[in-house]
């Protein structure tokens, strides 16, 4: 079995790719072949001892379009690992992670909504409005079996090439389309994992920690 690793790292987010580099290395599907696809616009060359890492450039935008524009960028690359995820740079992997958490998709339970509720998308212009949502998940981290998860990045960056086409800008970005995709699809296997999988650091939630969210100053880390 074979993973891919869908990262971004543009701009101040470089300073955060080594550290998450080691976590992946001693706790990231340890026993399996990993591909990280690290879209860049900068080619430091990373090393890691098991991982192969192939390089895709990208422009250095301004916040929030690096994040809004992943699935387009991830849907323009040929991906043929047999299982796909996607992580947030500036996060870290302080448990292992393994072929139990593999599913159709997988997501992970905002750890701000695990109890209930979410911020979900109200503008019934936007392609992310979610009238109904059940289940508010993270964007920081997700994956699944190749087709189903590629599938899955052709439909959001679909609608979020729509919505800016129309001038809408979803509040919370391609986490809303997240949301949106994940409460109204049919038919497909979703293993949904607990906030553990994306702790924010300092935190005191009732979940063992898994993949930690790094606390830092947000305006300064997305200054361009």
């Amino acid at each position: 079995m074979n993973i891919a690793l869908l990262l971004i790292a543009t701009g101040n987010y470089h300073i955060f790719v080594n550290q998450f580099l080691e976590s992946v290395e001693r706790f990231f599907f340890k026993g399996f072949h990993v591909k990280i696809y690290l879209f860049t616009d900068k080619f430091d060359i990373y090393k890691t001892e098991r991982i192969n890492i192939d390089y895709i450039n990208v422009p250095t935008l301004q916040f929030p379009y690096p994040t809004l524009y992943r699935y387009k960028w991830f849907s323009g690359i040929n991906i043929k690992e047999d299982y796909i995820f996607y992580c947030d740079i500036d996060m870290k992997f302080v448990d292992h992670i393994n072929s139990e958490i593999l599913s159709e998709l997988i997501v992970v339970r905002h750890p701000g909504f695990y109890k209930g509720g979410g911020s979900f998308e109200t503008n019934p212009r936007s392609r992310a409005y979610t009238p109904n949502g059940e289940i508010y998940v993270a964007g920081g981290f997700n994956g699944g079996r190749n087709k189903k998860y590629i599938s899955m990045i052709k439909e959001l960056a679909k609608s979020i090439d729509e919505d800016e086409r129309n001038s809408i800008m979803a509040i919370w970005h391609d986490e809303s389309h997240l949301n949106k995709y994940i409460n109204e699809i049919k038919g497909t296997k979703i293993n949904i994992l607990n906030p553990g999988y994306c702790y924010p650091e300092n935190w005191n939630l009732p979940f063992k920690k898994k993949l930690l969210a790094l606390q830092k100053n947000h305006n300064k880390i997305r200054a361009i």
